[in-house]
């Protein structure tokens, strides 16, 4: 057999054993190249997710996906959205994970995959202080952001849908709040925390208010990627890395 003809005989092999997602030449030099992990995020929402002065995406959200990618062996490439398209474009594939203090719940658990929970956080309820001693249920008009799961746990409290407002982000929330629109905010610590700085209104939290709790999220049929992030976020359970980051949060 000729040399030309055996090269071609080889080739021929090797394009043949390879699937889609590898490069024809893969098998013959013992490597496959992985695509970096597309990271959605909503950069909006320290310490979570925000942007810094150079517009890089830092937060505890972003460490923590570094340290998975880390230990997976896989690069990153955070891709910055508005809140109400993450999702969406999860679903599209545009996406292979989205990380952005995602909140799990029944409704999106039927559409999406979720890993295992990496943080639990409390509720809150932002009110002046002549509003200190009426009942939740007796506020006129209670401001909360839109998706999250603030319409869920007033609900449960008994707050009537006529009192909630939604907004689509902080900005909006508060200024209406300031402006006279709702008179009081409800929503995760941490974004009420933000806004609590700037006034001198109550900020109380009860156990009673309910906790949500944030995971990863991946589309439907991305159960091998599911299953090596949980292993990841075990392992950084186990070895403290992920209490250790815990305990940085400004919250």
């Amino acid at each position: 057999m000729g040399r030309r003809v055996f090269l071609a005989s080889v080739l021929s092999g090797v394009l043949t054993a390879c699937n889609d997602s590898q490069s024809p030449f893969s098998g013959v030099f013992g490597r496959v190249a992985v695509q970096p992990l597309r990271v959605g995020i909503n950069a909006a929402y320290a310490p979570f997710e925000s942007l810094n002065a150079r517009g890089e995406p830092v937060g505890f959200d972003i460490d923590l996906m570094r340290l998975v990618a880390s230990h997976m062996g896989r690069e990153l490439v955070f891709v910055n959205l508005p809140w109400r398209r993450l999702l969406q474009s999860l679903a599209q594939r545009r996406l292979d994970v989205v990380i952005s203090a995602v909140a799990v719940t029944p409704a999106r658990a039927r559409n999406f995959l979720f890993t295992r929970p990496y943080y639990r956080e409390r509720q809150g309820l932002l009110r002046a202080q002549a509003l200190v001693a009426l009942p939740l249920q007796q506020i006129r008009r209670i401001g909360v952001l839109e998706y999250s799961r603030a319409d869920d746990h007033l609900a449960r409290l008994g707050v009537e849908s006529g009192q909630i407002k939604a907004y689509p982000d902080a900005v909006l929330m508060q200024a209406a709040y300031h402006a006279g629109e709702v008179n009081a905010l409800f929503g995760d610590e941490h974004v009420l925390r933000v806004l609590h700085v700037e006034t001198t209104d109550t900020l109380s939290f009860d156990a009673a208010f309910g906790l949500d709790e944030y995971a990863i999220v991946l589309p439907m049929g991305a159960e091998d990627l599911q299953a090596q992030l949980n292993q990841s976020l075990q392992e950084l359970e186990h070895s403290g890395a992920l209490a250790a980051l815990v305990r940085q949060l400004d919250i």
